[in-house]
């Protein structure tokens, strides 16, 4: 689990900082329990519309609302991979022009 962790962070974090204003906050939160972790990231950025959070694990894909912001769209198909090896999941709530918070929930194994 801490690859998946490693990759997380690393990954979204830094997607995120590079999409947002930078005077806006923006949060990571990290969150043990008995059964599970959560690892969430939210920001005050740009936002991801519907159509475009369906497709935001799929390899090469990226926000329409992206161009002009460097990426490649490769982040956060890793990081599915890598929760999908753990059987856990992926979750995004966003709005555009409001922001963006990607979940990632794994189960605690001992």
């Amino acid at each position: 689990m801490r690859n998946c962790s490693t990759l997380f962070s690393a990954t979204c974090y830094p997607t995120q900082l590079n999409i947002s204003s930078p005077e806006k906050p923006i949060y990571f939160s990290l969150i043990c329990e008995s059964d599970l972790v959560k690892f969430q990231v939210k920001d005050e950025g740009i936002g991801i519309s519907r159509e475009d959070q369906s497709k935001l694990c799929d390899p090469f894909s990226r926000g329409k609302n992206t161009r002009g912001i460097s990426g490649t769209g490769l982040g956060l198909a890793l990081v599915k991979t890598c929760v999908d090896l753990h059987q856990g999941e992926i979750l995004f709530e966003s709005d555009v022009g409001v922001g963006t918070t990607v979940t990632v929930v794994l189960p605690q194994r001992f």
